[in-house]
């Protein structure tokens, strides 16, 4: 088993869900009472929050790049950003930290292709669907990236800030967000990407189950799970 390191926090919510979904997953695998050999550095959302409303890209990514740092010094074997939004920092960690870091970005494109989608709808906070790191990963690999208009896009931003951070689900949030999805599909999207952790916590598969979609958090956990249960290089 390898040791991973975990930067999250962003936010809470999702936070619980993914350990609790990584370490089931481990679980299913070594039974009894196995689990994850896990290190967390979790940060303070309401810092995240401020970074990014006022597009402090650069601190945002120097405080995420000193958490993967502390992850490394406590011997983790490889790295992963448990937020979509956080793998704004992914290069930058990439050039300070000597580790591997999983990619959500990589994990999506493998998983859409073999589903044999080509055209994603991506839903997900400004940073994620507004700057280009995230669209950028995902065009490497030949897919083609559709987003919301730009109300649509704001409010699905202003629903994980607002709301599911919270824990608040509503089902107007919920019909809401369905729609902007119909509308991507309609656009031409094959497959809608839930490019934020919380996005899967509000809309369940039996929501709209006519529309195709990704949920990231649960293919990246898969994908994380995998990642620990590899044996560590010698």
């Amino acid at each position: 088993m390898r040791t991973l390191g975990l930067i999250h926090g962003m936010s809470p919510v999702s936070t619980v869900d993914f350990y609790e979904g990584v370490n089931a997953r481990v679980n299913e695998v070594l039974g009894g009472n196995g689990s994850a050999d896990m290190l967390l550095a979790s940060v303070d959302f309401a810092n995240v929050d401020h970074w990014v409303q006022a597009g402090a890209w650069d601190e945002l990514r120097a405080h995420l790049v000193d958490k993967a740092v502390s992850l490394a010094a406590a011997g983790a074997d490889f790295l992963a950003i448990g937020s979509n939004t956080g793998h704004i920092a992914a290069d930058a960690i990439g050039g300070a930290v000597d580790l591997p870091l999983l990619h959500v970005g990589d994990v999506v494109a493998e998983e859409a292709a073999a589903r044999g989608a080509r055209t994603l709808g991506l839903l997900g906070t400004s940073v994620v669907t507004e700057l280009p790191f995230y669209r950028n990963r995902l065009e490497s690999h030949g897919l083609a990236v559709l987003t919301p208009s730009a109300d649509d896009r704001a409010f699905a931003h202003r629903i994980v800030f607002g709301e599911l951070s919270h824990g608040v689900f509503t089902d107007e949030s919920r019909s809401e967000l369905i729609r902007i999805m119909r509308g991507l599909i309609d656009a031409g999207a094959e497959l809608i990407v839930l490019g934020c952790t919380e996005y899967g916590l509000l809309v369940a598969d039996t929501d709209a189950p006519d529309i195709p979609r990704l949920d990231t958090n649960e293919v990246f956990m898969d994908a994380v799970s995998r990642a620990i249960l590899e044996e560590p290089a010698r």
